[in-house]
């Protein structure tokens, strides 16, 4: 099941938007089964001008439940969605991660 940090939503979102999420999902499930996949941002909060959040083509989700030993095997799951995604991006922040397509920063 995704789950949706309080105030994070969608206020539209592309097709091809959804199917990555779920995709991305399904992968942190099984690198991670005891640790729940948080999504903290999608059209809301505050990013760049020019943010695919806006438009339904990014998403932020939360690392913070994973621990130091985790963050190889977080590697591998973002090289491997970008492997078998092409035109999405997924990068790890300090505090979270940020899928987005077509590789915009926000």
């Amino acid at each position: 099941m995704i789950r949706f940090k309080p105030g994070a939503r969608f206020a539209l979102v592309e097709p091809g938007t959804l199917r990555a999420l779920a995709d991305f999902h399904d992968a942190w499930v099984q690198a991670f089964p005891d640790v729940l996949f948080v999504v903290t941002a999608g059209t809301d909060g505050t990013h760049t001008t020019k943010s695919f959040h806006y438009v339904g083509k990014a998403w932020d989700f939360r690392t913070s439940g994973l621990t130091v030993a985790q963050l190889p095997k977080l590697e591998l799951l973002r090289r491997e969605f970008q492997r078998t995604h092409p035109g999405w991006q997924v990068l790890i922040e300090k505090d979270h991660g940020h899928v987005e397509q077509d590789g915009l920063m926000h």
